[in-house]
């Protein structure tokens, strides 16, 4: 008789182990808050990409070109991998004014200076380390400046700038 007792009360004890077990297992998915507080507490870990599906953001810059040839009242200037040549019309024809390698351009700038009181680019070179006059700043416009400006900073890896602000600078500006 103590073994079919202890039969019940093992059989007892089951029931009452799975009931737990089960119930518990309810609990744990209780309702939907539970779920999702469940999911928040243990992220999944992130998956990763190749480096080559990665992509960087877009850039907001515009891409600069990595040459200029810009024409204005009687002048045309050209920036290329050679250097910068400036063109001067005489008549019909175009002749060559300055022809300038960017190794041999130690600066380029704005000034006044020559033989009237106007604003014009120059550059120095390594050689003479006197002013050369390239174009008077009235020749070509704003937007022609800043792409000229732009290109000779690409092509110069930075070694040259032109400081478009001097351009309009109220010490040298007479007439603009």
């Amino acid at each position: 008789m103590t073994s079919m007792w202890l039969a019940v009360i093992a059989a007892g004890v089951a029931v009452v182990l799975l009931g737990a077990l089960l119930l518990g297992r309810r609990r744990r998915h209780r309702n939907v808050h539970d779920i999702y507080q469940q999911t928040r507490s243990a992220p999944a870990p992130a998956a990763k990409r190749p480096p080559a599906a990665r992509r960087s953001p877009p850039s907001k810059k515009r891409p600069v070109p990595r040459a200029a040839e810009l024409a204005g009242a009687r002048v045309r200037v050209a920036a290329n991998e050679g250097g910068l040549v400036v063109y001067r019309q005489q008549g019909s024809s175009w002749t060559r004014y300055v022809e300038l390698g960017w190794r041999e351009i130690e600066k380029v700038y704005f000034t006044a200076g020559g033989y009237d009181s106007a604003v014009a680019l120059y550059a120095t070179t390594r050689q003479s380390k006197r002013k050369q006059h390239l174009v008077d700043s009235r020749q070509l416009n704003g937007g022609q400046w800043s792409e000229l400006a732009s290109v000779v900073e690409v092509l110069t890896e930075g070694r040259l700038v032109i400081d478009l602000s001097a351009r309009t600078d109220s010490r040298f500006v007479t007439d603009l």
